[in-house]
């Protein structure tokens, strides 16, 4: 659909990348870590990053509060989001300098 509309793509996050246990602290990978990675090369598309699956994520974004991700939802989760708003903006900033400027009259 979006090729339809030329909406370009900034890019592919990997959403629920990860899990880590809040009581030991382990990693786990319940889901097919990595595919998304694939897929964007494979797309010719970045990267965008990794977000672990952690029930805070979905409290605050049902509750209207993701800025509460960053710092409500553990250092893992504020970090995974840090980097992927951080690479999101880059993406946005890369796009925007790539256009080119309209012309405007004034009349």
């Amino acid at each position: 659909m979006y090729e339809q509309l030329k909406v370009p793509c900034l890019g592919i996050i990997e959403n629920m990348s990860y899990y880590i246990c809040l009581q030991c602290g382990h990693r786990d990978e319940l889901f097919d870590h990595g595919a998304a990675r694939k897929i964007a090369e494979e797309l010719h598309v970045p990267f965008l990053g990794e977000i672990p699956l952690n029930a805070r994520i979905r409290v605050h974004g049902d509750a209207g509060e993701p800025d509460k991700m960053f710092t409500d939802a553990g250092d893992d989760v504020g970090e995974s989001v840090r980097q992927v708003v951080s690479n999101v903006a880059g993406q946005i900033s890369v796009r925007g300098s790539a256009r080119p400027i309209a012309a405007t009259s004034a009349e």
